[in-house]
């Protein structure tokens, strides 16, 4: 057996999680016929129009991070981590307007499913300040010769995170303020 690159453990510890994720939902009873998601009627026209603003934002990324790479022949990263970017981007838009918009959940979103999402947020956003601060403290280039490295990716990735889950704390803390 050959040696694994971190990138291989990566690959292969997301794909465990994956697999360990779907056995749970089966084991924890994910019915095929549980009730859809219900939505308002103002919500779904919410919904529709964040979409819509979400495709539109992440179509003049693209055009732009494309026009600039034209323009002036400079490739700080690859065109595969310059889409992950504007990905991560685009979602983000996407999660911050249904929030603020308040179509992020259903109509009626049970308490304790709540919780349990206020849980996971939690121990994610912390093991991410966490992953942060390491990287901060450390001695990871996050450039070499003008070109992102994989730290750095690492590094956005962790500060996107991080962007998030401050994004949900603060809408939690207006929520319980308006209470």
């Amino acid at each position: 057996m050959k040696n694994l690159s971190d990138f291989d453990v990566g690959i292969l510890i997301g794909v465990f999680a994956a697999v360990l994720l779907l056995l749970v939902m089966l084991l924890v009873g994910w019915r095929k016929n549980r009730e859809k998601t219900k939505y308002d009627e103002r919500q779904k026209i919410i919904r529709g129009s964040v979409a819509q603003h979400t495709l539109i934002f992440g179509a003049a990324l693209m055009a732009v991070a494309g026009a600039l790479s034209e323009i002036f022949d400079y490739h700080w990263t690859s065109v595969a981590t310059q889409n992950i970017l504007i990905l991560l981007l685009t979602f983000t838009y996407w999660i911050i307007e249904l929030s603020i918009r308040g179509a992020y959940f259903e109509q009626n979103f049970s308490k304790k499913r709540l919780r349990t999402l206020r849980i996971l947020a939690l121990v994610y956003g912390i093991f991410t300040l966490g992953n942060l601060v390491k990287m901060l403290r450390g001695n990871f280039p996050l450039l070499t010769n003008g070109q992102l490295t994989s730290n750095g990716m690492i590094f956005i990735i962790y500060l996107w995170f991080a962007i998030v889950f401050l994004f949900v704390l603060w809408k939690w803390h207006t929520e319980q303020k308006n209470q």
